[in-house]
């Protein structure tokens, strides 16, 4: 069940009233559990049953790791390879199975490929995380107090972030989960503008800049180089409009339901530099992977040497992470060689919290790093390294005459007014905060015209692309 669909439009309201109408937070999280269930069984019953599998063992361990000292160490190890193993299985196997019977076959063994036809269950990439960083918390006491099962499970499981994040952290949400919530009117109404705006990211925009981006991915020999430019364009404008796009929506579907999820997005191609950028993109994944791999790895605190090996390492999971495929693998590394220069100057700007301003320099600089940017993210959308290199090879030497393709012209000027609008909300929570400071005449006008961009332009079929991974 997605959350453009026509069955969420009909689940959200009945979820909304019937949860307001219970008394007690107990009431309230054993509801939102319920309605979590329904959200999966929609896909398929055994995905739920896996999330509770992995819930449980959690729960469990988190509980043991609270009020136990002993063999602390050996729990909470078992837990993360027990969970990357799961993780390992559905999501991964084929892919070791493929290449090991390729570097076999380069041995000189004949062998007959097969392949185990595991289904990818909803989330899994998103919830195995969550789960890992709750034991690991527990561990090193970030979380001492136990809580109840209800609790737990509505964290783990509250439907608007299990598809595709944020990866909550459970010493952040559960205590939200643990005190009563009551509506507030004010905030539900923003709730309503943040979901308006995702949607609009992913509906008129995402979708639409796909029926671009595909045309061009799919008939290479066919286009002409300002085409292959505009689709690398279009690409870095769709996942982000798609994967901020939900992430606002999750947000938002959670502030309705009184639970502050965390902030995934926060304007990241207005970024300065490339360190700038992966602490604006998806932040919720990489500052889980500062947390939980790059810091135990020995963070900053190492060589310079050392420092690098960590952020390529982290990069290439991270990479990795988001799918079984080289090209993930190879974009993540790519990455994390842009972020190398960074690493080696002498006073780095970090630019954290630092507002942007609106000078020449600045501009350039965005400029520059939303290039590279754009340019790893080719080897994200390809199929396979070598799609990604004739993308590359074609954008440079084509010299097919151009042809526009059916919505370019309108996702471009889509994309363009979208940005201007998170340019003049940069400061604030999400991209189109400021229009409630507006008179109801322009407020009403606004949403209006929003309505009408996603109706006239959405797709029934499709889906989110971080849902994938």
């Amino acid at each position: 069940m997605l959350f453009n669909s026509f069955e969420f439009i009909v689940f959200i309201p009945i979820v909304f009233v019937v949860y307001w109408g219970l008394r007690g937070k107990k009431a309230k999280n054993i509801f939102l559990i319920a309605s979590s269930a329904c959200f999966f069984v929609t896909s398929d019953i055994r995905f739920f049953l896996l999330l509770l599998v992995v819930s449980f063992l959690a729960y469990i361990s988190g509980n043991y790791l609270i009020s136990h000292k002993n063999n602390r160490k050996l729990i909470v190890s078992l837990n993360v390879v027990i969970f990357l193993l799961i993780l390992a299985l559905f999501k991964y196997l084929n892919f070791f199975i493929d290449n090991f019977s390729v570097f076999l076959t380069k041995l000189g063994f004949t062998i007959d490929k097969f392949t185990i036809n595991l289904i990818l269950p909803l989330g899994l990439s998103f919830y195995t995380f969550m789960a890992i960083s709750y034991v690991i918390d527990c561990y090193r006491n970030k979380i001492t107090s136990k809580p109840s099962i209800d609790e737990f499970l509505a964290y783990i499981t509250f439907f608007p972030h299990i598809l595709a994040g944020p990866i909550d952290r459970g010493r952040l949400m559960i205590p939200q989960l643990h005190v009563e919530r009551k509506f507030d009117y004010k905030e539900a109404c923003d709730a309503m503008r943040q979901i308006l705006w995702g949607l609009f990211k992913k509906s008129a925009i995402a979708d639409t800049c796909d029926d671009v981006v595909s045309v061009v991915w799919s008939d290479m020999s066919s286009q002409s180089s300002i085409s292959f430019i505009i689709a690398a364009f279009l690409y870095s404008i769709q996942i982000y409009c798609d994967f901020s796009g939900y992430s606002d929506m999750a947000i938002g579907i959670g502030r309705l339901f009184g639970i502050r999820m965390m902030k995934n997005f926060n304007y990241p191609y207005f970024a300065r530099n490339v360190s700038e950028f992966w602490r604006r993109w998806h932040i919720s994944l990489t500052s889980w992977f500062t947390e939980y791999v790059y810091i135990p790895l020995g963070g900053n605190r190492v060589g310079k040497k050392r420092v690098v090996l960590n952020t390529l390492i982290v990069f290439t999971l991270c990479g990795f992470w988001h799918g079984a495929n080289f090209t993930f693998i190879f974009w993540g590394f790519i990455c994390g060689i842009m972020f190398v220069p960074y690493l080696l100057q002498k006073n780095p700007r970090k630019y954290k919290n630092e507002p942007i301003d609106t000078n020449y320099r600045t501009f350039i600089r965005i400029f520059v790093n939303f290039v590279l940017i754009t340019f790893a993210w080719i080897f994200f959308r390809a199929d396979s390294l070598d799609m990604a290199l004739t993308f590359i090879e074609h954008t440079f030497t084509s010299n097919n005459q151009f042809t526009n393709i059916k919505h370019m012209k309108i996702v471009i000027l889509l994309s363009i007014v979208m940005l201007f609008i998170e340019w003049y909300n940069r400061d604030e929570d999400y991209g189109f905060k400021k229009i409630k400071n507006y008179n109801i005449v322009i407020r009403y006008t606004a949403y209006f015209i929003l309505l009408f961009f996603i109706f006239l332009l959405s797709k029934t079929e499709g889906n989110f692309i971080y849902q994938n991974f």
